[in-house]
């Protein structure tokens, strides 16, 4: 069994391209955030964390 620099468990489940890190994580955690222009931005549960705890300010 090949393993790639993400964790093998990462294989099975559905990626999104974060658009805070630059990197595919897994779908679940993550949130959409709204932009302008009526798009759409992806950030993967990490950067939703990091983001949130570092204003003091959690979005829902």
């Amino acid at each position: 069994m090949t393993t790639t620099t993400s964790t093998p468990e990462t294989s099975s489940q559905s990626l999104k391209f974060c658009s805070s890190c630059s990197r595919e994580k897994r779908l679940d955690g993550g949130t959409w955030i709204p932009t302008s222009n009526r798009k759409q931005r992806w950030i993967c549960a990490s950067c939703l964390y990091n983001r949130t705890h570092r204003t003091g300010a959690a979005k829902t």
